[in-house]
């Protein structure tokens, strides 16, 4: 469950961990392996499309959900949350 605006609102489990990751230091980069990694675990054998597409996922919901967060991207750096 996330706040956004006082209401509650339940996501997807791997949109959470995945936002909880980014937001846990709003600003720093993390790169593609270190996010599965944190939301798929080690061995999960995950891909990075599994990845593009759970963040995209995330940033259309946030959008609908009148969030002032903002997941940014870096070609071949990474990640990070603003807002």
């Amino acid at each position: 469950t996330i706040v956004i605006d006082g209401k509650s609102h339940q996501i997807p489990a791997k949109e959470f961990f995945l936002l909880k990751c980014l937001s846990s230091t709003p600003g720093r980069v993390f790169d593609r392996n270190e996010l599965l990694d944190h939301v798929w675990g080690h061995n999960a054998g995950a891909d990075t499309n599994v990845l593009e597409v759970t963040v995209s996922n995330l940033r259309k919901r946030l959008s609908q959900l009148g969030s002032s967060l903002k997941i940014k991207n870096s070609r071949n750096l990474g990640y990070w949350v603003e807002g």
